[in-house]
């Protein structure tokens, strides 16, 4: 398989692509999701992580030399955002509208997502970047102030999965994974803005991840957890994902690179090292892919592959390769390029398959427009420390 040259396939053919066929110029905002025929579907109700997830994408794009027309897709993202899912009587962002920005604050839409405001943090802070706009400093800031007024639990750590009602169940599980996204979102608003706060509350989300996220017994990441941060019950206590213990690696090693604690290296390296042992498909004739799930002790529970884990280990390569001079990795984050290409992505337009058999067969032809966050942050990485691949 020929990968195409990254720089002018990503900016120029895919997120070109989504720019002019899912962008909504009537309402503004992406629409959620292309099918498989390559159009968008118009009824879906927009939701605050595609809307952050894309103007994350089109203000990186814009860093990278983008035209004028990420811009006009970064503005209509934020444009969303602020008129329709800002919440100005409780806070916070709404999980979800129509098409046309009306909200519905009933018991099963209004409820505030943990998972949603930390995207809000990472795309404001590059909106900002690419624009210099101050009033994306603001917006992050009135976000930091509700995820810590409203989502912050002071009795076990961390934040609550989400806002919920009285009366109603404490939302569980608890997972670790709006806690991965929100150390993300502040790692980027330190970059920018170079404030201590930003670091030091990163180092927070860190102890998290010694303390809470990782299982005692085998140091693995447990995706689903109880109200104190226990063991939760099968079969979804089982579950290891191998994508999201590359997505720690890639964001322990640049938490690194920012603040200088070489502490959190045995635990990236573990967890990189469970990923590539436990994790990927080992048969020379099959794709070159992470599988969805596995077990603590390793054991397959989903061969299936979809997209994200993919993007994820392409970072994760590239970070040990860029921080530790790993030869090894360098070499799989070609072989992920070669799979992408080959399997999941289709290069003339940008549109992807969202997931595979193990074998190769697509099980999910449909592409949500919100996984444009991961293959571009994967490919913006790509072009970012392997120039040579890009141009």
């Amino acid at each position: 398989m020929t990968v195409p040259r990254l720089r002018h396939w990503t900016i120029d053919v895919a997120l070109r692509y989504w720019a002019d066929h899912v962008l909504d110029r009537e309402h503004h905002g992406f629409l959620n999701r292309i099918c498989a025929d390559g159009g968008p579907v118009p009824g879906d109700p927009k939701t605050a992580l595609t809307q952050a997830r894309c103007l994350y994408t089109y203000a990186h794009a814009m860093t990278l030399g983008a035209g004028p027309w990420a811009r006009e897709a970064a503005d209509s993202c934020k444009t969303f955002l602020v008129r329709h899912m800002w919440d100005d009587r409780a806070g916070g962002w709404r999980t979800r509208t129509g098409r046309d920005g009306t909200a519905d604050d009933s018991v099963a839409d209004g409820f505030k997502d943990a998972y949603d405001q930390g995207f809000i943090l990472l795309s404001m802070a590059w909106y900002h970047k690419a624009t210099g706009d101050p009033e994306a400093l603001v917006w992050a800031r009135k976000t930091m102030d509700f995820i810590d007024a409203v989502l912050a639990d002071p009795e076990f750590g961390g934040y609550h999965e989400r806002t919920w009602t009285e009366g109603e169940d404490y939302p569980l599980p608890r997972r670790q994974n709006p806690h991965m996204h929100l150390l993300e979102g502040l790692l980027a608003m330190f970059e920018v803005t170079g404030e201590r706060e930003w670091i030091d509350r990163a180092a927070g989300i860190v102890d998290l991840l010694r303390t809470r996220f990782r299982d005692p017994a085998t140091g693995t990441l447990r995706e689903f957890m109880g109200r104190d941060w226990s063991d939760y019950p099968a079969p979804r206590g089982l579950i290891r994902e191998p994508g999201h213990h590359m997505e720690w690696t890639w964001l322990l090693l640049h938490y690194r690179r920012l603040s200088g604690d070489d502490s959190v290296l045995p635990i990236a390296d573990f967890l990189y090292g469970f990923a590539i042992r436990h994790g990927w498909e080992t048969n020379p004739s099959l794709p070159f892919a992470a599988y969805d799930e596995v077990m603590a002790d390793g054991t397959p529970l989903q061969t299936a592959k979809l997209l994200w884990p993919q993007t994820e280990a392409l970072k994760a390569y590239l970070a040990r390769w860029e921080f530790l001079g790993d030869e090894d990795a360098k070499q799989r984050a070609w072989r992920v390029l070669e799979t992408l290409f080959g399997t999941y992505v289709d290069v003339e337009t940008g549109v992807w398959r969202n997931r595979i058999s193990r074998e190769g067969e697509i099980l999910e032809a449909e592409a949500p427009t919100r996984l444009l966050y991961h293959l571009y942050m994967a490919l913006g990485e790509a072009i970012r420390v392997m120039p040579e691949w890009s141009d």
